[in-house]
């Protein structure tokens, strides 16, 4: 193999977030950049998010599929908290487990509607 040949699972290379989200749900976090600049997404404290987030470098890209849109963003930060201590848009329903994860995001500037034109 060549010195400059990149193999897949290389540990080297940045990990990076992707997830799947419903429309209202983006909608949502749209809403709140406008108001503060950035989002959160929440996920349930399991095995498979534990997995992904527990070794994921901030800050880093990512992708949340509406559908099959995707929409890239900028993940600033990943902190494990109290479900309670979430804004109950985002937990109702949705966030089942009594610790979570709140991953701090930022969309790409070409996924805000209003800054499109």
């Amino acid at each position: 193999m060549l010195d400059n040949q990149v193999t897949a699972g290389n540990p080297t290379q940045k990990k990076q977030f992707a997830s799947t989200i419903k429309q209202k749900y983006w909608d949502m976090k749209i809403d709140d950049v406008m108001e503060n600049g950035y989002f959160w997404e929440y996920k349930n404290d399991i095995e498979f998010w534990r997995k992904r987030l527990n070794d994921l470098v901030t800050p880093c890209d990512g992708v949340l599929l509406v559908g099959s849109n995707p929409n890239r963003i900028g993940v600033i930060k990943v902190k494990r908290c109290f479900s309670k201590n979430i804004e109950k848009k985002y937990s109702d329903g949705v966030i089942t487990t009594t610790f979570c994860y709140a991953i701090k995001c930022i969309p790409m500037a070409d996924e805000i509607p209003e800054m499109n034109g």
